[in-house]
C-alpha cells in the first residue's frame, strides 16, 4: 500500500512531446551544447584552483549541504521520475539493489577501508590508535574518532598492495560505478532539455538545466573525493564525462521520440532507480559530517542539511515547471 500511495502522489513529468511537436534539433543541441560548456567552465575552474583531495579537508557545512542536495536529487528526482514509469515494486527493487551492491562491493569485496586516513596512519585496535586518528580530524571536538574494532584495517593504497592488482580494480570498480550514477542524471539533464516544445520554453529550460549542471559538478566532486579519488587527471575526466552526458541526452532524446519512446521510457525509469540507490549510498556511507557533541554545530550541520535539499527541490520543480 505504501509503494502505492508513494506512486500515485510521485509528481510526474510532462510526458515527451511528439516529433511533430519537437524543435529543429540544432536548435535544442546549441542550448545543450552552451549548458554543458557552462558546466566544463566552472569544473575546471574547480578543479584547477580550488581542488580539495581529501573529502575531510571541505568544511562541514558544505560537506553536509552537498550531501542534501544529492539526497533530494536521489529521492525527489530519480526516484519520482522512476516510480512513474515503470512499476514502484520494480522501481524500489532496482533502489535497493543499487544500495546493496555498492555496499557489498566496498565492505564485503574491498573489506574495510579507510579511505580518509593519511598514507602513513594505520588503525590499531588498540585506543591510542584511534586517539592518533583525531590528531588530522581538527573539526572533530571529541577525544577518540569513532571507529570499530579492524583487523588489519589500513589505508586503501595499503590494501591494495596487500591485495594486489584484483583490489586495485574494484577500487577503480567502486568510483567508476559512483560516476556512473552521476552520467545518468546528466543524460536525463539534457533529455529534459530536448523535451522543449517552443523557443521559449527551451531557453527557460537552458537556464534551469544551466545552473543544474554547475551545482551538480560541484556535488560530483565532493562525492568522488568522499570515496577516495587521489588524481587531479582523473578529476578533470570525470567533469568531462559528465558534461558530455548532457549533448548525448539531448541527441538521444530527440532521436528517440516517436520511435522508442515506450521501451526507452522502461529502461530509462530502471536506470534512474539503481542510480538513485548509488546516490543514497554515498549519501549515508561516505558523506555523513563528522561527529560532534554540541547542539549548535549539530544545528548548523542540519541546516545545510536541508537547504542541500531544497536546493535539490527547486531545481527540479523549475525544470518540471518550464517544461
Amino acid at each position: 500500500m505504501g509503494l502505492q500511495l508513494l506512486a500515485r502522489n510521485a509528481t510526474a513529468r510532462p510526458p515527451a512531446p511528439s516529433s511533430a511537436e519537437m524543435l529543429p534539433a540544432w536548435q535544442i543541441m546549441l542550448v545543450s551544447c552552451c549548458v554543458a560548456l557552462a558546466a566544463l567552465t566552472f569544473g575546471m575552474v574547480v578543479v584547477h584552483w580550488r581542488w580539495k583531495i581529501d573529502s575531510r579537508d571541505f568544511n562541514p557545512l558544505f560537506l553536509s549541504a552537498a550531501a542534501g542536495f544529492i539526497a533530494g536529487l536521489a529521492l525527489l528526482d530519480q526516484m519520482a521520475d522512476a516510480v512513474t514509469d515503470i512499476p514502484a515494486a520494480g522501481a524500489f527493487a532496482c533502489f535497493l539493489a543499487g544500495i546493496v551492491f555498492m555496499y557489498a562491493l566496498e565492505r564485503v569485496l574491498l573489506e574495510h577501508v579507510h579511505p580518509h586516513i593519511n598514507e602513513t596512519t594505520v588503525l590499531q585496535k588498540k585506543p591510542a590508535g584511534a586517539r592518533a586518528l583525531a590528531a588530522p580530524w581538527r573539526k572533530v571536538p571529541c577525544p577518540d574518532a569513532e571507529c570499530g574494532d579492524c583487523d588489519d584495517a589500513a589505508d586503501t593504497k595499503s590494501l591494495a598492495a596487500r591485495g594486489g592488482a584484483w583490489v586495485e580494480w574494484m577500487s577503480v570498480a567502486s568510483v567508476l560505478l559512483r560516476l556512473a550514477a552521476w552520467l545518468v542524471h546528466g543524460f536525463m539533464d539534457g533529455a529534459l532539455i530536448g523535451s522543449a516544445t517552443s523557443t521559449s520554453n527551451l531557453v527557460a529550460l537552458g537556464c534551469a538545466m544551466g545552473a543544474c549542471s554547475v551545482v551538480d559538478v560541484s556535488a560530483l566532486l565532493v562525492s568522488l573525493s568522499s570515496a577516495g579519488l587521489q588524481s587531479l587527471t582523473w578529476a578533470t575526466c570525470a567533469v568531462v564525462a559528465l558534461v558530455l552526458t548532457i549533448p548525448i541526452g539531448s541527441a538521444v532524446f530527440t532521436w528517440a521520440v516517436g520511435l522508442l519512446q515506450p521501451a526507452v521510457a522502461n529502461a530509462l525509469g530502471y536506470l534512474r532507480a539503481c542510480s538513485a540507490g548509488v546516490l543514497i549510498y554515498m549519501v549515508v556511507f561516505e558523506m555523513a559530517p563528522p561527529h560532534v557533541h554540541t547542539k549548535l554545530a549539530n544545528l548548523k550541520l542540519l541546516t545545510a542539511f536541508c537547504l542541500g535539499v531544497g536546493l535539490s527541490y527547486g531545481f527540479d520543480r523549475i525544470g518540471s515547471i518550464e517544461s
